[in-house]
């Protein structure tokens, strides 16, 4: 890896083996020490990106509630790590490097550092990092440096529009042992996203079981080739598909055995489940979308549904709202 990082022979972008140096360090006796460090609490996969003129920041919290990033010295090399060891968080985007299989860097930065890297010293073999806050760079600037330093084009870069929206971070830590060799070992986050996917508002809080209705949705930004509603009955108290039922029997409001509606699907927790994409997008937070009927019919009670917006580019979720299906009077 280390002759590789260091003939750069590929035309590629810069990677963080670059940005810490990591031929010379490789060269001068450094090694790599796999499994020393992992997460005692690892970053949570959405938060806030800010811009620099925002004067509100928002810290990257832990994915448990009230938690924030941890990384800590596995149990094999608590002894031979010594406390106060310093641990470099740095932003760095999805994609891998080629030569050295460590992650490439991402114009997004840390607030505190605008070489994208924040230092914690290891505290009772942790180190938390209660102040990773994101602020977005210069994607173009980034860009442009990249193809100074490799010599190729923009269009040769791995980066896509889509990576404005995610990073991962990376936990780079150094150290010397006892006998006096030197090593460095890293651990890498599962992406971050930046959406905060939302629904604000709905035209309507209720649609006709057998017909269905076309509803707006005000949303928070979203992009219509990736934008999906997602309606699933938590609560189906009808017939599922494929399963005996007894159609004398009334349960849930219906009274008949129904009829299964086109598009409906189950999911893997045997709740029937149904994603509509947007016919139109209005300035991308307002969404024109034909809710389906009911996935059932026969219904004769009124019956609530959730209904979540979904990214599937991101494959993330917002917080449901309630719909509620109303028989056809």
């Amino acid at each position: 890896a280390a002759a590789a990082a260091a003939a750069g022979s590929e035309t590629e972008v810069a990677d963080v083996a670059d940005l810490v140096n990591l031929p010379t360090m490789l060269a001068n006796g450094l090694q790599w020490a796999p499994g020393v460090i992992g997460f005692a609490e690892p970053p949570a996969q959405q938060g806030r990106f800010r811009y620099a003129k925002e004067k509100r920041r928002t810290a990257l919290p832990g994915r448990s509630p009230r938690s924030v990033p941890t990384v800590e010295v596995s149990t094999a090399w608590r002894s031979q790590v010594p406390e106060g060891s310093q641990v470099t968080a740095t932003v760095v985007s999805r994609h891998i490097s080629k030569r050295s299989g460590l992650p490439l860097p991402h114009w997004h930065h840390f607030d505190d550092a605008e070489t994208s890297q924040t230092v914690v010293p290891l505290e009772d073999g942790q180190a938390e990092f209660p102040s990773l806050v994101v602020i977005r760079g210069d994607r173009a600037a980034h860009e442009a440096s990249c193809v100074e330093a490799s010599g190729g084009s923009v269009k040769d870069l791995p980066y896509s529009s889509d990576d404005q929206q995610v990073i991962r971070i990376l936990f780079t830590i150094r150290f010397t042992d006892s006998a006096g060799q030197a090593y460095l070992a890293h651990a890498v986050s599962d992406p971050i996203f930046s959406s905060e996917l939302k629904i604000v508002e709905m035209s309507h809080q209720q649609v006709c079981s057998t017909n269905g209705m076309d509803l707006i949705v005000l949303t928070s930004k979203v992009k219509k080739a990736t934008a999906y509603l997602k309606i699933t009955d938590r609560n189906p108290h009808g017939w599922i598909p494929d399963t005996k039922c007894d159609s004398s029997s009334t349960i849930g409001g219906l009274t008949e055995k129904p009829t299964t509606v086109e598009g409906w699907s189950l999911d893997e927790q045997n709740r029937p489940v149904c994603l509509v994409q947007p016919s139109y997008v209005h300035y991308q937070c307002s969404l024109s979308v034909r809710i389906p009927p009911y996935w059932q019919s026969g219904l004769q009670m009124p019956h609530t549904v959730e209904v979540r917006l979904i990214d599937s580019s991101q494959g993330l979720e917002s917080a449901p709202v309630a719909l509620e299906y109303v028989p056809r009077e």
